[in-house]
């Protein structure tokens, strides 16, 4: 998948390119090297479409299974968290709460960069 058709995507869907490299943990000067070229790793892709909620055909496609991606998995369902389909509870709960962590996580360390200035 070319990088530059992945920014369009990221875009569309409302997002800046510092959020997603922040959700996936890089800096935005990382990310957008990752972005370069033609061929964009595809543990990379998966990635960015579980932020983005789709599943990774809709790079190709355009079009929207109406699942959510979650690590590997998909949940179907609606905003008050009823769970359906492909992946069971525990595991959607289990990649959520990794998720929560990560966040966790990346708030202390602004925490940190604030309480030094």
């Amino acid at each position: 998948m070319e990088g530059m058709k992945i920014k369009m995507v990221i875009m569309q869907k409302g997002m800046t390119m510092a959020e997603v490299a922040r959700q996936l943990g890089m800096s935005q000067q990382t990310f957008s090297a990752a972005l370069q070229g033609e061929d964009v790793k595809t543990g990379l892709l998966e990635r960015i479409a579980a932020i983005l909620g789709e599943p990774v055909t809709y790079f190709y496609t355009g079009e929207s299974s109406g699942t959510a991606v979650v690590s590997g998995g998909t949940v179907n369902g609606n905003v008050n968290g009823n769970v359906n389909g492909n992946v069971n509870g525990n595991e959607a709960v289990a990649a959520l709460v990794d998720q929560l962590a990560i966040k966790d996580r990346q708030i202390d360390r602004l925490l940190g960069l604030l309480e030094k200035k």
